[in-house]
């Protein structure tokens, strides 16, 4: 030691230096993680604010998008409302021109024809009336003529004679075509009382048939119910016998729950078979039940309608005959696809009865 310095040894300064150090470097790390921590907070502040005006910019700017489809939404709806009233209003003008124009038509038509029947009628009794006026005159001139004793020239007479002749000829002809119309006007009142009689004994025919397939149709679902019926009375029977036999077992011999439990397992599953298979017959009967309704009402439809063309009172260019033709070959082939559909229930009702009894009759032999 001396007066102004301070001499230390070599391992206490290394000492004291090491100190020194990790108190340098405590410092350090304890500004960084400050620093750190300041600068983080500022980061997440900026970020957040930064967040927000982002939000407000692309809300205000989804606002106004959003209100600018709006817009354009509301006019193309307008466009279209007036655009399509457009071409309906169009649609009915043409169409109310061509309805205009046909029934202008056909009243020109008809017009025409009860002109020209008024015609026709109004010349016959023209004609008739200039026969019955000439032979008038005739005789009063031939009566005049001979309380006189002067007779007309001879050929006053002949044009006379000539014009009567004329007159009656063609009051002949009027007759005659008269008398086609009245002959053909019975035709077609004979064939119009053929064809009703014909559509009568096709509609009895029809009902008779309907009513002989609405008959099995009763039959089978009658079957069908007492089938349910005898197999339900027949597992509510079964229960009982299967806890007695059970019981019967278990009294003669050991068995275990496990044992038990499959039995009562396999008469619940024999119990939910057949529900379903009531169901889909009880389905399949139904369904055949509203074909028929449904195909008897298209069949009368269709008969009615074929009246109303045949006498007039709907407008129609088909053919009644052709259509009464087809009308029946539809009605027989269906008729004949009925039956053998109806055919096939009955033997599947058949067999899942014959089934039952069997399957009822080896359950009672294996409990046994």
């Amino acid at each position: 030691v001396g007066y102004t310095k301070l001499f230390l040894r070599t391992g206490q300064v290394a000492a004291l230096e090491n100190a020194k150090n990790r108190m340098l470097h405590g410092a350090l790390r304890i500004q960084k993680n400050f620093r750190g921590l300041c600068t983080r907070q500022e980061y997440q502040g900026l970020k957040k604010g930064a967040m927000t005006l982002q939000s407000f910019i692309r809300g205000e700017k989804a606002r106004v998008h959003f209100d600018h489809l709006v817009k354009r939404w509301k006019a193309s709806v307008l466009i279209q409302k007036y655009a399509r009233r457009r071409i309906a209003a169009t649609m009915f003008i043409d169409q109310l021109k061509y309805v205009v124009l046909l029934q202008s038509v056909m009243r020109g038509c008809l017009a025409r024809k009860k002109y020209k029947c008024l015609k026709e009628e109004k010349d016959s009794k023209a004609s008739h009336r200039k026969v019955i006026h000439v032979r008038n005159n005739v005789s009063q001139a031939r009566m005049y003529h001979e309380t006189n004793g002067d007779y007309p020239r001879q050929p006053v007479i002949t044009e006379l004679q000539g014009r009567v002749s004329k007159a009656e000829a063609a009051l002949r002809d009027k007759e005659e075509e008269n008398e086609m119309l009245k002959q053909q006007l019975d035709q077609y009142e004979k064939k119009w009382s053929e064809y009703e009689a014909k559509m009568k004994s096709m509609e009895e025919a029809w009902k008779k048939q309907l009513s002989s397939l609405q008959l099995s149709l009763v039959a089978a679902k009658k079957s069908l119910t007492a089938e349910d019926v005898a197999s339900r009375a027949a597992r509510t029977d079964a229960a009982p016998m299967h806890a007695h036999y059970d019981s019967e077992d278990t009294s003669t011999g050991t068995h275990t729950p496990e044992g038990t439990e499959f039995k009562y397992q396999n008469h619940n599953s024999e119990a939910r078979v057949a529900a379903p298979n009531s169901d889909r017959r009880i389905n399949a009967v139904n369904h055949l039940a509203k074909e028929f309704e449904d195909r008897r009402q298209v069949f009368e439809d269709d008969a009615g309608f074929l009246v109303a063309v045949k006498s007039g009172q709907v407008g129609s260019n088909m053919n009644p005959d052709d259509e009464l033709r087809k009308l029946k070959d539809r009605f027989a082939t269906w008729k004949k696809d009925y039956k053998s559909r109806l055919k096939e229930t009955k033997v599947n009702l058949q067999k899942v009865g014959e089934e039952k009894s069997r399957k009822r009759w080896w359950g009672k032999k294996s409990s046994k």
